[in-house]
């Protein structure tokens, strides 16, 4: 009974804070990632012409 409650109360919202915390750093490197593509997109179409 206590081992299930420091699941429910401990261990499972700390894992689900861990992975929120992947999710939005996988998300802000996408995005990062995303204007980077389209910096490098946009000044070769200028050299280009």
């Amino acid at each position: 009974n206590r081992k299930v409650n420091a699941l429910e109360n401990i261990v499972i919202p700390q894992f689900k804070n861990i992975i929120k915390f992947i999710e939005d750093k996988i998300d802000e490197e996408s995005l990062d990632e995303l204007v980077r593509l389209k910096l490098i997109g946009g000044a070769l179409a200028r050299r280009r012409g």
